[in-house]
Order: structure tokens, then C-alpha cells, then sequence
């Protein structure tokens, strides 16, 4: 497959992406905005820490086999034969997982300071058994870029949180509305992701298989690990040494960032991705698209990043409602890191993945977590609003990581990367200026809105007088307006 052809596969499955995302992110926020109006901070404290732990348990439930699936050469005959292998040991291991923490469910909750979780975990963490139902099915979608089939299926599961979460927390039901609604959703997926994938697991299994694929998975579980320990470790270090209400406040401030930036991201990486895989024995093409999709990517990350930044008192009474003013600074400096982060951070990652070697991730986890974490057990011990910058401030250190190793290991030019998305930054610069200076103006909510109009048109008006991203605004205005084709 040719670089024109990956491309145009990409930009038209990245519109598909992003139209699931878009819907997604319709619903998320508003759903969000409602149970934080129902629950609070403590109740979201307890969905924070029952998260932490299921999202590590899940890595181990993959092992890395869904990225194997997409990434591997793997002929259209043996396909079947090592999905099969991924999901019956998905299954084992997801059923093992959920047996362990439930005898240590005492245990985990005697660390974690609350009791609670001792009759919570053993139901919250049957998403793990159930999630690992599907798994496999997304896997082969993107593999063969049918991202049309996930926008399908991601739009079916946005009924979930309507019809199931926002009922049960008006019921008076607290955190257990969430957990519910996420047993709920997980089943549907499955039930949908199965019915609509031309692939169907029967009873085959060979070790012979398996070992092959785990050579590779290994390494993506060790990736996965990493970069848990890395989102993760602040949230411990809070429930561990702050109340459930600051992590409540921290968590889901950053659950909301996270969530406007996947809108973007979710729907680009896996695109990128799939992309990458096809591309990653001719360096020069891969290259290209690389720094195509990064910029693609950045046109809409960065500005959304110094955007959320500059009105983040609006964003915080929007996403949140009253009672969550600590969430301010959290929020603003959240975004403009992790706009930061996804552009000259996160997307190397994908890289290393398509290149076949996920162990470059895993060092450069390893030396953030060197760095990170003895700096997030000095600032926690001073406070959690210095705290709070300390986490975001350290992100740039992972950025050099980053840059660092794409360099030396695949001698990729940083002046490059940077330059390619100098458009963007000096456009959502100019953005940002003009928000800070219209906020002295006034900071009435009206007022507020009209300014962040102007800052689109100030934004867009920039790009536009560069010759890179006017022909990717083209670009992309072109693949909207194409009709899908199958």
C-alpha cells in the first residue's frame, strides 16, 4: 500500500472516528455535567479509585494482543486462527483477574483508606470479564480501517449513560450509578461488536500461536504498565495521603480534560496507527504521513489546550457547576499540558508500536517515572493546588523523552517535528493573547462566548495565511464532503 493510498485511507477513516468521537463527546460532557450536579466529589473519589484498579487489571486482560492484531503481517487465512487464540486467552485472563482482586478486595481496601470498596469491587470489576468479549472485534476493525462499523456501534453505546446512569444517580443510588451504568454499556458492546464482526470466536486454540504473538505482547503489556503507573500515581499518592474529596476534584477535572482531548485523539491514534503499520518498512513515506497526521492532529489539540487554558473558570462551571471552584486550576493547567503532551509526546508512542518495538515506550515510561515520581511525593506533602502544577510542569520533562529517543533511536529530525507544527503554535499563541486580552474587557458568561468566537476566527484566520495548513484545511474540508465508498 502506497503512501497516497494510506493517506487517503486514514483522512477517511479518521472522519468516521471523529464522527463517533463528536457524538460521543456530545453525550459524555452532558452526562458528566448532569451527575456532577447529583453526585459529589466523594462519590466520584470512589468511581476515581475503583478505576485505578480496573484499568490496571484490563492491561493484563489484553496483554497487547489487540495492538498485535492491527499491527502484525498476518495472512487474511491465519487471521481467524490468532483472533481466536487473543480471545479465549483474553477470557481466561479476564476471569482469573476478577478472581484475585475479589479476595483481595479487603486487602485493597484497607490501602486505599475506604471500606466501601470491599462490597464495591467484586461488581465493578465484571466489566473486566465482559469488556473482554470485544476486545478482539475492535481489534480487526481497525486492522481493516472499518471505522465506519465503530462510529455504528460507538453511537449505540451513547444510549447507555441516558437511559441507565443519569436515572439510577436521580434514583439516589450515589457512585453505584456509574458503576452500573459502565456493567451495562460493556455489555452492550460486546453484544453489538459480535453481531456486526464478520469474525466469530470458535473453539480453536494453539500455543504455538500464542507464543508468537507474545514475544510482541510482552512488551506492550510492559508499555501498558508504565504508562498506568504514570497516570496513576498521583491519583494513588491523593488517596493515599488527601481526602476523597480532592481526589474526587482531581480526578474527574482531569477525566474531563482527558475526555474533550480523546475527542481529537481517540479518533485520530488509532487511524494513525493503522496507518503506520502499513507503511513501516519504507522510512522516507512513513515519515511523511507521520508528520501529516501529527500536524492534522496538533491544528485542533493545541488550540483546544491554550483555549480550555485561557476561559478555564467558564469551563469549570460549565463541565462542573457550582461547588467545584479547586477544579479550576486543575482543569486550565490539565489542558494546555496535555495539548502539549499529545503532540510531541503521545503520538511517538504509535510510532514505536508500528515500528514493532512497544519496548521504547516502556523506557521512556520508565525514565518519566524516575523523574515523576519522587516529584509527586514531595509536592503532595506541600499541597494539593502545588501539586496539581508539579503534575502538569513534569509532562514536559516527558516531552524531551520523547523527542530524545525518536531521535537517537530512528534518527528522525526534532527540528523537524517542531517546525512542522510551528503554524499551529504561532496561531493558537495569537489566540490565546487575544482571549487573555478580551477577558480584561469583561468576564461576564455572554460575553465570554462572543469572545471565544472571536478566538476561532482569530485562530483559523492565522492558519490560514500559512501554506502547510491551508492546503491541510483543504485537505480535510475534501474528505468531509466525500461520500464513503463500502
Amino acid at each position: 500500500m502506497d503512501e497516497k493510498n494510506v493517506v487517503a485511507k486514514m483522512l477517511n477513516s479518521t472522519k468516521w472516528s471523529t464522527l463517533g468521537e463528536v457524538a460521543a463527546k456530545l453525550v459524555n460532557p452532558i452526562t458528566n455535567m448532569v451527575l456532577a450536579r447529583i453526585l459529589v466529589p466523594s462519590d466520584f473519589g470512589v468511581v476515581a479509585t475503583i478505576t485505578m484498579i480496573t484499568s490496571f487489571a484490563e492491561m493484563f486482560k489484553d496483554a497487547g494482543f489487540q495492538k498485535y492484531l492491527v499491527q502484525a503481517d498476518i495472512s487474511k487465512k491465519n487471521l481467524p486462527e490468532y483472533a481466536n487464540v487473543a480471545f479465549w486467552t483474553n477470557l481466561l485472563v479476564s476471569v482469573v483477574i476478577w478472581t484475585v482482586l475479589f479476595f483481595l478486595r479487603v486487602p485493597l481496601s484497607s490501602l486505599l483508606g475506604d471500606e466501601r470498596l470491599t462490597r464495591v469491587l467484586p461488581v465493578a470489576t465484571i466489566s473486566i470479564i465482559v469488556s473482554s468479549l470485544s476486545m478482539i472485534q475492535i481489534g480487526l476493525f481497525r486492522r481493516n480501517f472499518r471505522f465506519k462499523k465503530l462510529f455504528v456501534i460507538r453511537l449505540i453505546g451513547l444510549i447507555v449513560p441516558l437511559l441507565v446512569t443519569i436515572p439510577l444517580a436521580i434514583l439516589g443510588v450515589k457512585f453505584w450509578a456509574i458503576i452500573i451504568g459502565n456493567i451495562v454499556l460493556a455489555v452492550v458492546n460486546a453484544l453489538v461488536l459480535t453481531y456486526l464482526s464478520e469474525w466469530k470466536p470458535s473453539f480453536f486454540y494453539s500455543f504455538t500461536i500464542l507464543k508468537h504473538m507474545f514475544s510482541f505482547s510482552i512488551w506492550t503489556l510492559f508499555e501498558g504498565i508504565s504508562i498506568w503507573l504514570t497516570s496513576w500515581i498521583d491519583s494513588f499518592l491523593i488517596s493515599t495521603r488527601m481526602s476523597q474529596r480532592e481526589l474526587g476534584v482531581y480526578k474527574t477535572s482531569t477525566t474531563n480534560v482527558n475526555g474533550i482531548m480523546n475527542l481529537i485523539t481517540a479518533s485520530v491514534t488509532p487511524v494513525l496507527f493503522s496507518g503506520l503499520s502499513r507503511l513501516k518498512n519504507n522510512d522516507k513515506r512513513y515519515f511523511n504521513v507521520f508528520l501529516k497526521m501529527q500536524r492534522l492532529m496538533g491544528m485542533f489539540v493545541i488550540p483546544l489546550g491554550i483555549g480550555v487554558f485561557t476561559f478555564r473558570k467558564l469551563a469549570t462551571r460549565i463541565l462542573l457547576g457550582a461547588g467545584w471552584e479547586e477544579a479550576t486550576l486543575v482543569i486550565g493547567s490539565w489542558a494546555l499540558s496535555s495539548a502539549l503532551m499529545i503532540v510531541f509526546g503521545n503520538l511517538f508512542s504509535e510510532v514505536y508500536r508500528s515500528k514493532g518495538r512497544p519496548k521504547l515506550s516502556v523506557f521512556a515510561q520508565i525514565l518519566h517515572l524516575i523523574f515523576l515520581v519522587p516529584l509527586i511525593i514531595w509536592s503532595a506533602t506541600i499541597g494539593f493546588k502545588f501539586l496539581v502544577i508539579v503534575r502538569s510542569l513534569a509532562r514536559l520533562q516527558f516531552i524531551l523523552v520523547h523527542l530524545l529517543t525518536i531521535r537517537i533511536v530512528f534518527k528522525y529530525s526534532i527540528k523537524k517535528i517542531i517546525s512542522n507544527m510551528k503554524p499551529v503554535l504561532i496561531s493558537a499563541v495569537f489566540m490565546g493573547i487575544f482571549g487573555y486580552l478580551t477577558l480584561k474587557v469583561s468576564q461576564s458568561i455572554i460575553m465570554q462566548l462572543v469572545w471565544i468566537i472571536g478566538c476561532i476566527f482569530v485562530y483559523f484566520g492565522m492558519l490560514s495565511l500559512f501554506k502547510d495548513t491551508r492546503s491541510d484545511i483543504k485537505a480535510l474540508y475534501n474528505t468531509i464532503r466525500k461520500k464513503e465508498n463500502g
